[in-house]
């Protein structure tokens, strides 16, 4: 799976990953969250991110975040869902 940095911090999210992919989406663009448990093989949950953003605001972005099941996925989609407040919120 890889790993990475993933951080919230006042504006949004951002996620590095360990090859240099890179995402970094303000909660105002951010349209939907997709929380998934039991992601890759049953042994860590997932988080989509899709935004809308780029040129002229018509192009789509979407990133998908693995976290061990020890962390609580639903949780932070909940939060970052409470910030990012055009969004929708989907459970898998």
């Amino acid at each position: 799976m890889g790993g990475g940095t993933f951080q919230i911090y006042d504006g949004g999210i951002q996620f590095i990953s360990e090859k240099n992919s890179f995402f970094s989406y303000p909660y105002g663009n951010i349209s939907e969250i997709h929380v998934k448990e039991g992601g890759w093989l049953d042994s860590s949950d997932m988080i989509r991110f899709v935004a809308k953003g780029g040129d002229g605001g018509w192009k789509t972005y979407k990133a998908n975040v693995f976290f061990e099941k020890s962390f609580d996925a639903t949780a932070l989609g909940k939060w970052i869902h409470s910030r990012a407040t055009n969004s929708k919120l989907n459970f898998e």
